[in-house]
């Protein structure tokens, strides 16, 4: 099982990608774990790049998760987010 913060870009031109967190876990530790109860993690998350929601670009962030079944197939979701500068009223 594979566990993912990352961000990509969609658009013209070339897309990007790349991986801010991973983790990775074996057989061996996802017998130990309860995988039925949550399994939180944390990341702290960069200062750029900012999400975008351009006409000619986008900038996405996500969390994503990969299993990897018997057999070689495996499952994928994810979940978008935005990521924004930090309130400067604070």
């Amino acid at each position: 099982m594979e566990t993912s913060v990352l961000w990509y870009t969609e658009g013209k031109g070339e897309e990007d990608l790349q991986v801010h967190h991973f983790e990775r876990l074996g057989a061996a530790e996802l017998l130990i774990r309860q995988l039925s109860e949550d399994q939180p993690f944390a990341t702290r998350l960069p200062y750029s790049p900012l999400s975008y929601d351009g006409q000619l670009l986008r900038i996405r962030w996500c969390v994503r998760l990969r299993i990897f079944l018997a057999g070689g197939d495996e499952l994928m979701a994810q979940q978008l987010f935005c990521l924004t500068a930090p309130d400067a009223r604070r």
